[in-house]
């Protein structure tokens, strides 16, 4: 009886709540579609989209574009490909199609439906998050609040509009991170195997996530819940999934390259650099690129992080030690600020993890009130101009923080964009 009844709570839990969580995701997802340029306008995301062209036209992961520059190119066994990972460029393939078919074969068309890939996914972001704040207690009208600010408030807004795909990255961290946890407290595998195959897509961005899963399973520390062994048993599902994404990543590669271990990564530039801590100071304080001056919302999610702890300790584990290797990771490389973009873009995926203890801080409502409108006001100064405005107008060329890692601690795009506007 006791089980019948609590299967149908949560029917009824879900039932209640998934009308709401889709009406979240058609309203995010109509604003970010919206508000994008319709453009590529990175050469990141054309590779991309040349790779994802010629799959659709080939079925070959060919680079085809011979005016790209042969940064992020290799020579591979069929010709020309990209040093990216396979996950945008497969997902992608679905949107040219309807691109081609919509745009009767109009490659403005195919781009221009690519340049909305990041925005369909980053909006999945907000249903999720506001499904993990129903299950660790919250009432409805501040989960959809807090999920709201997340998506609007933050350096998400502004990267969903963009062919970056950080917004990407944040979605498969969120549900890794997320699912593992609930996956624990309800000794669930299906939960489990959809946290596996997020991380899956994540190392398919990039190999290097892999050294996530380590913190990403800390989320079964949680006190209570399921047995030990059957969260053992969530654990080995979850590294199942990753295991079966280094796989794909190891078929991708011997596909392009005939090396099984050999992605392109390193050739196109990413290798450890000198100043870490700096770098990692720059990320989170600096006026040019610090997540605190492009996503005020940070700093009620940092203060309630105490509040999520005491809420759902193996959840606010996973979280701060995934943010901390995020940020850790991201100072490891000499490009670490993402350069030409609004604010720290490799920022996002912390930021989003982050927004899951922004309930739970304990602070007034008016500073709550001035933080978020703040939040909402930089986002949009962000999308008013182009990106390369502030690049442009000073003459930088390529990476700057290359050559100048203390760059962004005396000049700042954010200051800047009142003038420019």
């Amino acid at each position: 009886m006791a089980r019948a009844a609590e299967t149908h709570a949560r029917s009824r839990f879900l039932g209640s709540d998934t009308s709401l969580a889709v009406g979240l995701y058609l309203l995010t997802v109509a604003i970010y579609l919206l508000t994008g340029p319709g453009r590529i306008g990175m050469i990141d995301g054309q590779y991309r989209f040349e790779v994802a062209r010629s799959l659709l036209d080939l079925g070959l992961p060919l680079v085809r574009d011979g005016k790209l520059p042969d940064q992020f190119a290799l020579q591979g066994v069929d010709g020309v490909v990209s040093t990216y990972g396979a996950t945008v460029s497969v997902l992608a393939v679905p949107l040219l199609w309807v691109g081609r078919l919509l745009g009767l074969g109009s490659l403005d068309a195919q781009q221009t439906v690519f340049s909305f890939l990041c925005g369909l996914f980053g909006a999945a972001i907000v249903p999720v998050q506001f499904w993990l704040h129903r299950a660790l207690g919250l009432a409805r009208k501040p989960a959809v609040a807090w999920a709201l600010v997340t998506a609007f408030c933050t350096l998400l807004f502004v990267s969903s509009t963009t062919v970056f795909d950080q917004s990407m990255h944040a979605l498969w961290i969120l549900v890794a991170v997320g699912c593992t946890w609930l996956a624990g407290r309800r000794g669930s595998l299906r939960l489990a195997a959809v946290a596996g195959c997020a991380l899956a897509l994540l190392v398919n961005h990039q190999e290097v996530y892999a050294g996530l899963a380590p913190f990403v399973l800390l989320g079964l520390v949680e006190p209570g819940g399921a047995s030990r062994r059957r969260k053992l048993a969530v654990a080995g599902v979850v590294l199942a999934g990753l295991g079966l994404g280094l796989l794909l990543w190891a078929g991708w590669n011997e596909w392009r390259l005939g090396e099984v271990l050999r992605s392109g990564k390193a050739e196109g530039g990413y290798n450890i650099a000198s100043g870490p801590l700096q770098a990692a100071l720059s990320l989170v304080f600096s006026p040019g690129k610090g997540a605190l001056w492009y996503s005020p919302p940070l700093v009620i999610g940092l203060l309630g992080l105490a509040g999520l702890w005491r809420q759902a300790r193996g959840l606010a584990l996973a979280v701060i030690l995934t943010a901390a290797a995020l940020l850790g990771m991201y100072a490891l490389q000499p490009f670490f600020s993402g350069d030409w973009c609004w604010g720290p873009r490799y920022m996002v995926p912390s930021l989003v993890l982050i927004g899951l203890a922004m309930p739970f801080a304990r602070v007034s409502p008016v500073l709550v009130r001035a933080v978020v409108g703040a939040g909402l006001i930089v986002q949009l100064l962000g999308l008013s101009l182009d990106h390369h405005r502030f690049f442009q107008d000073r003459g930088l060329v390529g990476a700057v923080t290359d050559t100048d890692p203390g760059y962004y601690w005396h000049a700042s795009a954010l200051a800047a964009r009142p003038a420019e506007i």
